[in-house]
Parts: C-alpha cells; structure tokens; sequence
C-alpha cells in the first residue's frame, strides 16, 4: 500500500496536489493501492473530490502526535510519498521508525537524511535537494498523459508554450525559460 502525502494550496502552490493526481492515475491503471494524505485546504479538497478519490485530512503540522504512525498501521503502507516540498525530521523520522520506505518529491527539508529516494524532474542544481538517492531530470517528470501527443524531441526552438499550473509560487516558469533561452 502506498500513501501519497500532499501539502496543497495557493500559498505553498497547487503543483503538489497535480503532480500526485497524475501518479495516481498511473498507481489506479497499473492496479496498486493507495491512500491519500492532504492539509485541510478547501480547494484541494474539492479538486480530490471532483476526481472522485478518497482521501484523509491530517495536520501536516503536527511532529508530535504520530498520526503517520496509526495511519501506517490503519492502511498497511509500506511506501509513503510526500509532495510537500520542505518535509521535516520529524515527520520522516515518524515515518521512517515504522520501517516504511520514504519517497519524496523535490524536497529541500530537514528530512533529506532520511529519504530513501528523493525524485526531482525540475532540478536546478539547488544544494538543499538530497537524499539516499536522488533521481533527477526530465526523465523524472511526472506529466499529464493528455499532453503525451503534444511531446517529440525538437531540433529548434521557434515556439514554445510553458505552463506550470495555475500558479508558480517558487518562480519555476522563469528558471525554465531561462533553460530554455539558454538552448538558443
């Protein structure tokens, strides 16, 4: 059982809660089980929802209680995923002591020392980004599969259209179209 841990909302960027909805799109269609984990933010819920998926509301906040710990055991999980962006010690360290296999998603918090893998498709040689293993680069990427007519390898660059969702709180767009300028 895998559980997909999310921080989303317009301050900390929608981009987590859309990331995760393509992984488990794929975790639906190859048949694997998971639960979901979300902050308590409105239009997250409500964008769950409308995808018709369950989920559960935790206090992301919250080092102390274990919560992660009774829902490891409430769920069997035996890979938790974070897209949280900055997950603490302490959090993985609730996780980790429950011998379940932490997975995080461009994460630059405390809890690099304890990700057994840290996945970033987006990786902008930030020093923050560690872990016990790091995957890196465009291969990483977890992409829409309505826009997988849209991807071919161009031989130049006359007309590109980039958009990272509804809002770019950490700047991103910029950083890749200076990639981009850079290929000219």
């Amino acid at each position: 059982m895998f559980a997909v841990c999310i921080e989303s909302s317009h301050k900390k960027g929608m981009g987590h809660l859309f990331r995760m909805l393509n992984l488990i799109n794929y975790l639906k269609n190859v048949k694997v089980q998971f639960t979901i984990f979300i902050n308590n933010d409105f239009s997250s819920s409500e964008i769950l929802k409308n995808n018709n998926l369950d989920y559960t509301i935790v206090k992301l906040e919250d080092y102390h209680s274990n919560w992660e710990g009774r829902l490891i055991k409430q769920f069997g999980v035996k890979y938790w995923i974070n897209d949280r962006l900055n997950t603490s010690l302490e959090h993985a360290n609730n996780i980790k002591k429950h011998n379940v296999k932490l997975i995080t998603f461009d994460d630059a918090g405390s809890s690099s020392l304890k990700n057994d893998i840290n996945i970033c498709g987006l990786y902008f040689n930030n020093p923050l980004i560690k872990g016990k293993k790091v995957l890196s680069g465009s291969k990483y990427l977890i992409l829409n599969n309505e826009i997988k007519c849209y991807r071919f390898k161009r031989k130049n660059l006359q007309n590109v259209f980039v958009s990272l969702g509804g809002t770019d709180t950490h700047g991103v767009t910029v950083q890749i179209l200076k990639l981009l300028k850079n290929m000219e």
